[in-house]
């Protein structure tokens, strides 16, 4: 593969570079259950245990799969293959376990993500205003189990795969763009993308 395919398949910036590892690192995992689980396992000791194991464990981690992935420009499991050398290794496990973990992990946040969907939906045409903490507790319990959130998943699904399929510039990374740019504009900066 010549260098000019290699350049095209890449990010086009560093900020969008680092705006999406930090959205795959940091995972609706840690903004959804981490205080629940600060405060439900000893405060402060479970902060300093989290943050040691992430540190010691995840970040070398995370460094040593975008070296894999920047050096091979394949993927996880195809990546491994030509690091080790050899189509057997026990070595090629782990590409295959990453893939396995993050189609599990992926299954698990598109539905949450299209719950959020339905929710923005259902927050935008108000009928959610007025409800109390019970009536809105019974409209998640009846909301989370209907077909209709099973059409806002499938959307999150093919909103994915759109942007998956027109590749990091264009689609990732102009996506990011562009709700950052809402974002700034929602807080009242003017913005001006390129």
């Amino acid at each position: 593969m010549s260098n000019n395919s290699n350049e095209s398949r890449g990010f086009n910036t560093r900020i969008g570079y680092i705006l999406s590892m930090a959205g795959f690192c940091i995972g609706i995992g840690n903004l959804w259950k981490f205080p629940y689980m600060v405060g439900a396992n000893g405060g402060g000791a479970f902060l300093v245990c989290y943050l040691l194991i992430a540190l010691l464990v995840g970040v070398p981690l995370f460094l040593i799969e975008v070296q894999i992935g920047r050096s091979s420009q394949l993927s996880g499991v195809a990546g491994m293959r030509k690091l080790t050398g050899k189509k057997g290794s026990g070595w090629n496990a782990i590409g295959w376990i990453a893939l396995f973990t993050v189609t599990i992990i992926c299954f698990y946040l598109i539905t949450i993500v299209g719950w959020n969907l339905g929710y923005i939906v259902k927050v935008a045409t108000g009928s959610l205003s007025g409800l109390d903490s019970v009536a809105i507790a019974q409209e998640f319990t009846d909301f989370s189990g209907s077909w209709s959130c099973v059409g806002y998943t499938v959307v999150v699904v093919v909103l994915g795969w759109i942007l998956m399929n027109t590749g990091v510039k264009t689609g990732v990374e102009k996506a990011e763009a562009e709700s950052i740019k809402a974002k700034l504009e929602e807080a009242g900066a003017s913005v001006e993308l390129k």
